[in-house]
């Protein structure tokens, strides 16, 4: 894994994203604290550090979040997917804001790991479609070391309100995923 320090901070997991208005957004969970964390700068000047507006800490109903990723839909409104990995409240969450960040909602589950009995669940990917449809893969783990038990997909065609069963991509041990959409 790589892990670099941004604002003082251990960031992993680094996730970015831009709007048309030529902003770029970018997501990370704290390794110290597991704090999920949002900061953005003006794309044309991100190579400043001095750009960037100081991070600010996204809702989440775990002290402990992992997997961050993000998109910005045609309105400008950004999602952010994130896991809420081991122990209680393990899930996969998303937050959104219509803003630019200033304000968030509160999170949203996607997927209840502990309700399902799952040891472990970690590493979403979001993707948004033509037709606004949101599309989620996530890994399943066996237990607490990187053991991955299966790939599942999910979508949602209200916004991320609601959410149907997962479906089962592949079983298993996965080493890498990602999810994309055309049109």
């Amino acid at each position: 894994a790589v892990f670099l320090r941004i604002f003082g901070r251990i960031a992993g997991d680094l996730a970015l994203a831009s709007n048309r208005n030529d902003r770029l957004f970018m997501t990370w969970s704290d390794r110290n604290n597991g704090d999920l964390l949002f900061s953005l700068a003006n794309s044309s000047k991100a190579n400043s550090s001095a750009e960037w507006q100081s991070p600010i800490d996204l809702p989440s109903p775990s002290e402990w979040t992992s997997s961050p990723d993000i998109l910005v839909d045609k309105a400008g409104t950004i999602v952010i997917v994130y896991a809420v990995p081991i122990y209680e409240n393990r899930c996969i969450y998303m937050v959104q804001s219509g803003d630019n960040g200033a304000t968030w909602s509160s999170p949203l589950t996607v997927f209840d790991a502990e309700a399902a009995g799952w040891v472990m669940v970690d590493h979403p990917e979001v993707a948004l479609d033509g037709g606004g449809r949101l599309h989620i893969l996530f890994t399943s783990y066996a237990g607490l070391i990187d053991r991955p038990a299966g790939l599942y997909y999910l979508q949602s065609s209200d916004g991320g309100l609601t959410w149907g069963v997962p479906d089962v991509v592949s079983e298993g041990s996965v080493v890498w995923s990602d999810i994309t959409t055309y049109g």
